[in-house]
């Protein structure tokens, strides 16, 4: 991977994930105002992720057959298409889920070409993902302050402010999109083949299980994490918080991804990639769970950092995993299908939890998240342990 490839790929994750925290609490702002149930709420969080259950899979195999260009550009179009149309055209809560769906579809075409040009361009795996991820982090860490900064002291902000800084991000990353194409990624001559999809998951024994584990893992770290960022300005307006703290609040949370990806090459090297994913994802089920407890805002601040230097650990890892052990040729269809469990995750996730629990608010799906949490670090002990073996 040339110095250009990887500074490209850390201004494009840079921009695409501040776009995200900025975009993704103003809808639940937007859908507050439009007056939003919990029930109606999860919808709104449904509908950025159902196109990309549907898509992520083509446009992974896409990946692999050189058409990045084409994916990495259309992405940013939707993105920017996004803005204008919260801004101008959003009467209800149905035209909200629309520009949201187009939200989803955008981010993750960016995403997904984001990853396979990390995937492709290098062996050493855990060190590059863990670069990558910090850049996101870093942008997750700056986003919180700046929508407490736009937002100030009012328990509901100006959202038309705080959609013109996301149009505004959202330029920066067309701008370096269109760098990016400079620079296509080159696919293996195995790669322009047709319907290798078979091939894609033709592994050795244990490690499709292993794989699967911890795409789980990853799936439900992601969807703690969307699901924070959405429900958490809804639980403040329940309670009565102000934007800035909220904005606070979700600035530690990325601040603790950030420093636990500083030393993540180090704790997987000491304790093992395999262990460190299991007890990360246990422990932050539990601090999730904390969340919803009330309490001042110090511990809550405490609280916030603690599990993101949890739920900052499952990502890297997992996309770590899959470029190691997918086919070269196909690690464009196995991030694809790491992203379409996540999106599944976050469709099914709230709009199950919040219909199940009506009336509970947005304390029960946070709660039930951390729940569905722990349940996969304890499900993945056996298939993430027979993996290390075959590893060996």
């Amino acid at each position: 991977m040339t110095r250009f490839t990887l500074v490209s790929v850390l201004l494009h994750a840079f921009f695409l994930q501040l776009a995200v925290a900025l975009i993704r609490p103003t809808t639940s702002y937007i859908a507050l105002d439009l007056g939003a149930t919990a029930v109606s709420l999860g919808w709104v969080v449904a509908s950025f992720s159902l196109l990309p259950i549907v898509l992520a899979f083509p446009l992974g195999r896409m990946l692999d057959v050189g058409k990045e260009k084409r994916v990495l550009l259309i992405g940013a179009l939707l993105m920017l298409a996004t803005g204008p149309g919260l801004i101008f055209a959003t009467p209800n809560l149905t035209a909200l889920c629309f520009w949201c769906t187009l939200l989803g579809l955008g981010h993750l075409m960016s995403l997904l070409s984001e990853q396979k040009r990390i995937a492709a361009g290098t062996a050493n795996h855990n060190r590059i993902f863990g670069i990558y991820t910090t850049s996101a982090a870093a942008a997750q860490l700056l986003g919180p302050f700046l929508l407490g900064l736009i937002g100030g002291q009012s328990v509901t902000p100006d959202t038309t402010a705080l959609l013109v800084g996301y149009c505004a991000t959202v330029l920066g990353l067309l701008l370096v999109s269109l760098l990016m194409l400079r620079n296509p990624v080159v696919p293996s001559p195995a790669g322009r083949s047709p319907g290798g999809i078979r091939r894609a998951f033709a592994t050795r024994p244990g490690v499709k299980e292993g794989l699967a584990a911890s795409i789980l893992i990853s799936m439900l770290v992601l969807c703690a994490i969307d699901l924070l960022q959405v429900y958490l300005p809804a639980l403040a307006v329940e309670r009565g918080m102000a934007v800035s703290e909220v904005g606070l609040l979700l600035a530690l949370r990325a601040a603790g991804t950030l420093v636990c990806r500083f030393g993540l090459g180090w704790l997987v090297f000491r304790i093992g990639r395999n262990r460190i994913l299991v007890v990360s994802s246990g422990m932050a089920a539990a601090l999730l769970a904390l969340v919803v407890v009330p309490m001042p805002l110090t511990p809550a601040l405490v609280l916030m950092f603690c599990l993101g230097l949890m739920l900052g650990i499952g990502q890297p890892l997992s996309m770590a995993m899959i470029s190691s052990y997918a086919p070269s040729d196909h690690q464009g269809t196995w991030l694809a299908l790491r992203l379409t469990g996540s999106r599944a995750g976050q469709v099914l996730i709230p709009v199950g939890l919040s219909t199940l629990a009506i009336g509970a608010g947005a304390g029960a799906v946070l709660t039930g998240t951390a729940f569905l949490l722990l349940l996969s670090s304890l499900g993945s002990i056996r298939p993430l342990a027979r993996l290390e073996r075959n590893e060996t």
